[in-house]
């Protein structure tokens, strides 16, 4: 496969996933910065995976990077809550 098309990939599967993070509950913000990073990692790894294998990687990365993010999130809610 051609790097060109590669990318081309990742940034479709990278719309179709920004409209999946926003119906998760993300803000659009919040979405931009996880697909951001997700597009970056995958782009940045030593390997090209196969097409096939590419968008359920790139789903589970983003998922988990939001959920990581949601959870500081609250827990930076809770903390910064103690002090007022």
């Amino acid at each position: 496969m051609k790097l060109d098309g590669y990318e081309t990939l990742i940034k479709n599967i990278s719309i179709d996933l920004m409209h999946y993070l926003i119906q998760q509950g993300a803000d659009r913000e919040l979405a931009e910065d996880v697909i951001q990073d997700v597009f970056v990692k995958i782009l940045e790894m030593d390997i090209i995976l196969p097409p096939n294998d590419i968008r359920p990687y790139m789903y589970r990365m983003a998922r988990n990077q939001y959920f990581d993010r949601y959870r500081h999130q609250a827990r930076f809610k809770k903390n910064s809550c103690n002090y007022i």
